[in-house]
């Protein structure tokens, strides 16, 4: 089983080269109680999943998924949040994401969403 794990991680790099990034920007140790945080981030083609630790109300490490409109959109869109299995490692990430990706029809190179045009908000007062 750990085998399979890594080598989702090496055959999702060989797939898309540079196309496939891991960042991790915090360790366990120095999460900030209290506080939403970014632990890890892979972004895989047109698909990235973040991992967070989660303040409330369960303390726990979260996944967010995210994808693009097109393939060439700079912002990504949040597309679900999935519970983790408590890890922020990268050949784990790559798991979750693939095994996420496989069992919804998503594509990592492809985008199946209509693009999104003018991306704006309103401003309602609400009185």
């Amino acid at each position: 089983m750990r085998g399979e794990s890594l080598n989702k991680a090496k055959q999702l790099k060989k797939l898309l080269g540079d196309k496939y990034s891991y960042c991790q920007l915090v360790s366990k140790a120095n999460i900030v109680n209290d506080t939403d945080q970014t632990i890890a981030v892979l972004e895989v083609g047109c698909i990235k999943i973040e991992a967070y630790f989660c303040s409330s109300p369960s303390h726990e490490m979260m996944y967010d998924i995210f994808v693009h409109d097109v393939p060439e959109a700079q912002e990504w869109i949040c597309y679900d949040t999935i519970a983790s299995n408590g890890s922020a490692r990268e050949k784990d990430m790559a798991k979750a994401l693939d095994s996420y990706v496989q069992a919804r029809g998503l594509d990592y190179i492809k985008c199946h969403f209509e693009k999104i045009k003018g991306k704006t908000t309103k401003n309602t007062n609400i009185k």
